[in-house]
């Protein structure tokens, strides 16, 4: 029993040591560039160049793009899926209407609410005009 337990200390430190024995893996190549003279002329700041810039836009354009296609390619099959529910489910109402027919239950008839109690219209407003009524006073100016 001692034996076995002194086994399994052992292979845990065996495994814990193959681990760190294993060779690291290679860093990174690192390139250095070749010194600029002193006589060399300072350059300008750099401007990011239209060529980079239109890549990155037509990248972006064409993922955006593709997007759209797949968006309309799942929507017209939603669109099938649809008309071939409606076409099913029409199928099913026509044989019920059928069946309900076929077995004299009559559906009853719609009930329409009444109109509401209609108001006796006021009649129209009528101004006389014309002799006899006193003249419209008009606003006096300053």
């Amino acid at each position: 029993m001692r034996a076995r337990l002194l086994i399994v200390p052992l292979l845990f430190a065996a495994a814990a040591g193959a681990a760190h024995t294993q060779p690291p893996s290679s860093p990174p190549a690192v390139v250095s560039l070749p010194p600029v003279p002193p006589s060399a002329p300072a350059l300008a700041p750099s401007v990011p160049q239209p060529l980079l810039v239109g890549a990155a836009e037509e990248k972006s354009l064409e993922r955006m793009l593709d997007q759209l296609e797949g968006l309309r390619a799942r929507k017209a099959d939603l669109e099938k899926q649809e008309q071939e529910l409606m076409k099913d489910i029409r199928k099913l109402l026509d044989r019920q209407d059928e069946r309900v027919k076929r077995l004299g239950v009559v559906a009853a008839p719609p009930v329409v609410p009444a109109p509401p109690p209609s108001v006796p219209a006021a009649p129209p407003l009528v101004v006389p005009s014309g002799a006899g009524l006193p003249p419209f006073p008009l606003p006096k100016k300053s």
